[in-house]
C-alpha cells in the first residue's frame, strides 16, 4: 500500500498513480491515501481500470478535500458518465 508513504509526505503537490494495475479493493485503499496529501495541485489517475461504482462516491468525497487541486487527469479509464452522476 502507498498510504504509509503518503502519510509522511503531506506537502506533496504532484502525484501520478497512472498505469497502476490494481483491483477494486486496492483502488479503494489508493483513494483513501489521497486524503493524506491535502496540498496536491496535480493528480493523475489515468489508465487505471479498477474504478467501480462503489469507488466513485468515495473518490468524489476525497477530491472535495483537496482545496488546492487544479489539475485532475482521469483519462483512459473505465469511469462512465453514469458512474459520476450517481
Amino acid at each position: 500500500s502507498i498510504n504509509p508513504i503518503l502519510k509522511t509526505t503531506p506537502n506533496l503537490t504532484c502525484l501520478s498513480l497512472s498505469f497502476n494495475e490494481v483491483n477494486s479493493s486496492e483502488m479503494k485503499n489508493l483513494i483513501e491515501g489521497i486524503k493524506y496529501v491535502p496540498n496536491l495541485i496535480k493528480l493523475n489517475l489515468s489508465y487505471i481500470f479498477a474504478f467501480s461504482e462503489q469507488c466513485i462516491p468515495h473518490l468524489k468525497s476525497i477530491l472535495s478535500l483537496l482545496k488546492k487541486l487544479n489539475e485532475l487527469d482521469l483519462s483512459s479509464n473505465n469511469i462512465t458518465d453514469l458512474m459520476i452522476d450517481a
